[in-house]
């Protein structure tokens, strides 16, 4: 279908381009996106708060990319956490970044 005699850009008929992200964007708008769904950053929604996992993994960015990877129960108080790693493994380093680097801050 033409769209150009209706005044319409070719660019807009084949669809828009992909946005590019940046690392930083990448974890900040994944962490709002998926994260938040279950952590709030001081209180306890179904897992526990952001500034507690800040505190545990402090200057463990690897560490909590292999959690987020594969998780493990770690507290009784809360269930076990589903496997992240669909998202990938720059996904997944760029949140650890943005939660123990940018969160709160």
């Amino acid at each position: 279908m033409d769209l150009g005699s209706w005044g319409i850009p070719a660019r807009l008929e084949s669809g828009a381009d992909e946005p590019v992200y940046t690392l930083e964007q990448k974890g900040r708008l994944t962490y709002l996106a998926v994260c938040t769904g279950c952590h709030a950053y001081d209180g306890v929604l179904h897992g526990p708060s952001m500034q507690s996992i800040q505190a545990l993994y402090d200057g463990d960015k690897s560490g909590m990319v292999a959690y987020i990877n594969n998780p493990e129960r770690k507290r009784e108080d809360f269930p076990e956490m589903p496997p992240q790693s669909y998202l990938g493994a720059e996904t997944l380093d760029a949140i650890a970044q943005y939660i123990l680097e940018d969160l709160g801050k």
